[in-house]
């Protein structure tokens, strides 16, 4: 979260082109959800794997059969956690780390003046 919450501070900055602030943008939210979504399906997932039979034995008494939905559920879930999540934050991290490097090759002129202050004060090392 804090580290997706840090590129935040780009949202409204001046990309070169409308498609890599798109993709910044997303991103960024992909960065700053995944440990949360992760979080979240994994307690879902946690919950509803020492409710199963419980669940199971309800339906059975009402005659409500739905075959193994409950199994692909969890498997599902299991899936987003270990399978999708993962490989996204990554990607989407990876992209915000090469986004910014190649950001310094598009600063504008006004980026390399040296500010005025640095006459008043000395450099010390």
């Amino acid at each position: 979260l804090l580290y997706g919450s840090l590129h935040l501070l780009g949202w409204w900055k001046q990309f070169p082109s409308p498609a890599e602030q798109i993709i910044w943008r997303v991103a960024t939210v992909v960065a700053m959800s995944s440990g949360f979504a992760a979080a979240v399906v994994c307690f879902i997932h946690n919950k509803a794997l020492g409710r199963m039979p419980r669940i199971e034995w309800w339906l059975l008494r009402r005659n409500i059969y739905i075959g193994g939905l409950l199994s692909v559920v969890r498997r599902l879930l299991q899936a987003l956690v270990e399978r999708v999540i993962p490989p996204l934050y990554v990607l989407s991290s990876t992209f915000l780390i090469v986004e910014s490097i190649r950001q310094l090759w598009f600063l504008p002129s006004e980026a390399y003046i040296l500010a005025s202050w640095s006459y008043y004060f000395p450099h010390l090392f």
